[in-house]
């Protein structure tokens, strides 16, 4: 089943009860990207470095207190699982998050509503930068919000009823 969020007129489509618990179960099924792309179009995709059997996504980030470090996040949504190759992370704490090749700050989707005042944090799924075709995460350490958009297609967050 495929939800489509908007109706062929355009209008937003919101689902009655019964719906929406089909909709649930198909937000919540594994979603793996292959591909990731900075702003500048570097692949952030790591083979070198598996999480749950996969390859990650390589990121650079820097704590509020100037200590700069890498990371490999999980390619799967809503799957926590992260190796951090240099510098430490904490818990609730807020990073700048960019590409670890050409040093762009990943663009801003949104604020986040989580406690940590987070922004939600882009990477898009081809070169052509489109905000439509991409995946988004909370740049505070532990927060669960993530999501996949796909032209056409219902966002498919991480944390169901947040959205």
């Amino acid at each position: 089943m495929t939800y489509e969020i908007f109706d062929k007129d355009g209008k937003l489509r919101i689902p009655d009860a019964e719906s929406w618990a089909k909709v649930k179960e198909e937000v919540k099924k594994a979603v793996t990207v292959t591909e990731v792309y900075c702003p500048r179009g570097h692949n952030l995709i790591e083979e070198d470095h598996t999480i749950g059997g996969g390859p990650g996504i390589r990121l650079g980030f820097r704590r509020p207190n100037g200590e700069p470090g890498e990371l490999i996040l999980s390619a799967t949504l809503g799957c926590q699982d992260k190796t951090v190759i240099s510098g430490k992370l904490f818990e609730g704490e807020k990073l700048e998050l960019f590409c670890p090749v050409c040093m762009s700050n990943l663009p801003i989707l949104s604020e986040c509503h989580c406690e940590g005042g987070g922004e939600v944090r882009m990477l898009y799924l081809s070169r052509e930068n489109n905000p439509y075709h991409a995946i988004a995460f909370c740049d505070v350490v532990g927060c669960r919000n993530s999501s996949i958009i796909r032209a056409g297609d219902v966002v498919r967050a991480a944390r169901l009823g947040e959205w």
